[in-house]
């Protein structure tokens, strides 16, 4: 008798043990898309906002069909998308 619930005890943490991996292994595929932009200011316009440049408009969501550059005076930082 105590052999048989020790062998329910082991198969009951492995089956603990199992869950938490498969937790932790789909939390894990779930993550966003981790991209790291340079710090190059070539503003553009995606969906009528303003970002730094290309990288951070597709992070935003942006394809390369849908971003437009931005409208600047003399290459200052008053940029504005139309």
């Amino acid at each position: 008798m105590k052999k048989a619930l020790m062998k329910l005890l082991d198969y009951l943490v492995l089956f603990l043990l199992f869950l938490i991996f498969l937790f932790a292994a789909s939390s894990c595929s779930r993550s966003t898309n981790e991209v790291t932009c340079i710090e190059i200011y070539q503003p553009v316009c995606y969906k009528g906002e303003l970002y730094t440049n290309e990288c951070y408009a597709m992070q935003a969501g942006a394809d390369n069909a849908e971003i437009t550059p931005a409208e600047c005076i003399l290459n200052l930082a008053g940029c504005e998308c139309n």
